[in-house]
């Protein structure tokens, strides 16, 4: 579809950074690697895989 108006917004691209971002914040606060998306499941049950 052909128009004048300039292609803006970013879509999803931030999201594996977050993710990494976030997974890595919960392992300096837990000391605990997280593998598993959602991370409060594993939080929760105290399961993580070494």
């Amino acid at each position: 579809m052909k128009n004048d108006i300039d292609p803006t917004g970013l879509g999803e691209p931030l999201f594996p950074p977050i993710f990494a971002a976030v997974s890595n914040a919960l392992y300096q606060a837990t000391g605990r690697r997280l593998y598993n998306q959602p991370f409060m499941k594993e939080l929760e049950s105290g399961i993580t895989r070494m």
